[in-house]
C-alpha cells in the first residue's frame, strides 16, 4: 500500500460521506432543535462541492492547529504557539465561510424576498476586516 493512497480524493470522500451518512442516519426525535440545526447544517455543507472543499480544508487545518499548539507547549517553542495562533484565526474565517455558505442557500421568506444570496459578499466583507484589525493590532 503506498502512502498516496491515503491522500486519494476518493478515499478522503469516502470517509467524509460514511460520516455525514451515518450522521444522517440516526433518527431526529432523539434530538433537540439545535442538534438538528447543527446536522442540517452539515448536510448542507455537504451537499456542495465548494463548501464540501472548505469544510476539509477547515477541519485539516483545526487538527493542525492543535497539533502544532500541543508541540509547541511541550516544546516550549514560541514560533509553534503563535503560528498555531495564526491558524486559529485562518479556521474562524473559514467557518466564516461555511456559515455564509450555509444561510446562503436558505429560502427567501418575506422579510428577505430576494433570498439571502448577498451573505456571502458580506462574510468576505467582514473576513477583511477581521484581517484588517488583526493587522492594525501587530502594530
Amino acid at each position: 500500500m503506498t502512502s498516496s493512497y491515503f491522500l486519494d480524493k476518493s478515499f478522503l470522500s469516502g470517509i467524509v460521506y460514511t460520516v455525514v451518512v451515518s450522521l444522517l442516519s440516526l433518527r431526529a426525535n432523539s434530538f433537540s432543535l439545535k442538534d438538528t440545526m447543527i446536522i442540517d447544517f452539515i448536510r448542507v455543507c455537504y451537499q456542495s462541492k465548494e463548501s464540501r472543499k472548505i469544510g476539509l480544508f477547515f477541519l485539516i487545518n483545526f487538527c493542525f492547529m492543535f497539533i502544532e499548539l500541543s508541540y509547541g507547549i511541550l516544546a516550549n517553542s514560541l514560533g509553534l504557539i503563535t503560528d498555531s495562533f495564526h491558524m486559529l484565526f485562518d479556521c474562524m474565517g473559514l467557518f466564516l465561510g461555511l456559515c455564509a455558505s450555509y444561510i446562503a442557500q436558505l429560502p427567501s421568506n418575506k422579510h428577505f424576498t430576494f433570498g439571502y444570496g448577498k451573505v456571502e459578499t458580506l462574510s468576505g466583507f467582514f473576513n477583511g476586516l477581521l484581517l484588517v484589525f488583526t493587522a492594525f493590532n501587530i502594530f
